[in-house]
């Protein structure tokens, strides 16, 4: 059994129902859909049988970040991460997504769902500086989805030989030193830090993503006319973006 956690802002609110649906048509046997949210989300937005909760479900001041307009950026990789909420294995979908066709899920024999290759350095020299890890493997874990193990997220905080809350303070401490817009990836660090210490539990699928972006927020006819004209298509998911 699986958790789903989805972490969101305001301007993906009303990309929620649609993701919802995608999920519920295209993927079995998960228990339940956690939504955490910084802002409320407007009950005409909210769909049936999901549990909201608020960002505030890890107790750290992640206040601390310093890196101007980019605190709740950072604090989501931390609550994709280190969350208490869900069962052990649970699937962290990104909010502005749409599944286009089923997604197996198998916990005995779980899969990376590897989209576009990037090569983000930040993200590898923050993963070297703080837990001493090194990219381990030559394509990118960044994708708008993945599978995660709690009890994997624990060995990683216990080889760091800190405390979660020494954790938290080491990277944010690292974060603002670096002070860039994006200096940390979930994704590329549970990724490596599983294929270096766990290099059999895995596979390993190339997923074919199709993205979209905006620089603005979509209105629902849009949303419903990229779902549309993608609907037949072999695309697996479809990102729909908002930069601002």
């Amino acid at each position: 059994m699986f958790d789903i956690l989805i972490t969101i802002g305001s301007k993906d609110f009303n990309k929620l129902r649609f993701m919802i649906n995608s999920i519920v048509s295209n993927i079995d046997g998960f228990n339940k859909i956690y939504v955490v949210s910084n802002d409320p989300i407007p009950d005409d937005l909210k769909p049936d049988g999901i549990i909201y909760l608020s960002d505030s479900i890890i107790d750290y001041d992640f206040n601390k970040i310093k890196v101007s307009g980019r605190v709740g950026w950072y604090r989501q990789q931390f609550i994709k991460l280190f969350q208490e909420v869900t069962l052990n294995d649970y699937l962290v979908i990104d909010s502005d997504v749409y599944l286009n066709g089923p997604l197996k899920i198998n916990l005995d024999n779980p899969t990376f769902w590897l989209g576009e290759n990037q090569n983000h350095k930040p993200y590898f020299e923050f993963m070297e500086y703080v837990f001493g890890l090194e990219k381990c493997y030559p394509h990118s874990f960044i994708n708008e989805i993945m599978l995660f193990k709690k009890n994997i997220i624990r060995k990683m905080v216990s080889d760091t030989g800190l405390t979660r809350d020494g954790l938290f303070d080491l990277c944010v401490k690292e974060i603002n030193k670096r002070n860039i817009q994006s200096g940390f990836s979930e994704y590329e660090l549970y990724g490596n830090y599983v294929t270096k210490n766990y290099p059999d539990l895995y596979n390993y699928v190339n997923m074919k993503v199709i993205k979209y972006h905006k620089n603005r927020s979509w209105t629902d006819d849009e949303i419903k006319e990229t779902i549309s004209k993608n609907k037949y298509s072999r695309v697996d998911l479809i990102s729909m973006h908002t930069w601002s």
